[in-house]
């Protein structure tokens, strides 16, 4: 078992090379939860943002807040019509 650990005399290149991507894998993992705690910081932020603004056209606005003038629709895309021979 001794020898096992021992590696034939690289025991410190190749369980160094274990720590070492054991470390790397360790760290990974830990960004990637901090990353997503982060995103989900931010996405219930902007959620609660977009709640909070005033509603898009078609609705009343509050009392008191005068209503923005309509915009003009772009023109649509001409169709293309089936023409067969």
């Amino acid at each position: 078992m001794t020898e096992f650990f021992a590696m034939g005399g690289y025991a410190v290149f190749v369980w160094g090379s274990y720590g070492v991507a054991a470390i790397a894998l360790v760290g990974m993992v830990a960004l990637s939860v901090l990353k997503l705690k982060s995103a989900t910081r931010t996405a219930a932020a902007l959620d609660a943002a977009r709640k909070a603004r005033r509603p898009r056209s078609g609705t009343q606005p509050p009392p008191g807040v005068q209503a923005e003038p309509a915009r003009a629709a772009a023109p649509s895309a001409p169709v293309m019509e089936d023409v067969r021979p």
